[in-house]
């Protein structure tokens, strides 16, 4: 069944629980301020976000797989050697997108 994610501390406490560890597949997050979450090193495989608001967030070394993001917007976060495999960051059918805002990508992979 898939899961769905509504604040940084249950995001943060299924990462560190999951199996294999710090993966998420098929999950949803939506529709709140994730402020000062912390991904790095987090695997998230055909995953959405919709509506989520990052604010420095850290993601570093982590992997996006076919991820699906909608109406996001990331303030001052860091993606330093993230991967993004598939990713999809603007929906034609609504012509919405994202915004990233003083995002570190250093050393970032991006085969969307």
């Amino acid at each position: 069944m898939p899961q769905t994610f509504s604040s940084a501390e249950a995001l943060e406490a299924a990462l560190k629980s999951a199996e294999p560890r710090n993966r998420l597949d098929g999950a949803t997050i939506t529709g709140r301020d994730f402020g000062d979450v912390s991904c790095s090193e987090a695997a998230f495989a055909n995953c959405s976000f919709e509506n989520v608001r990052f604010d420095h967030g850290q993601f570093d070394l982590a992997a996006f797989e076919n991820c699906t993001f909608v109406n996001c917007r990331f303030d001052h976060c860091s993606f330093v050697d993230a991967r993004f495999e598939g990713c999809k960051f603007f929906d034609a059918a609504v012509r919405d997108g994202c915004a990233f805002r003083q995002c570190d990508f250093s050393r970032a992979a991006f085969n969307v």
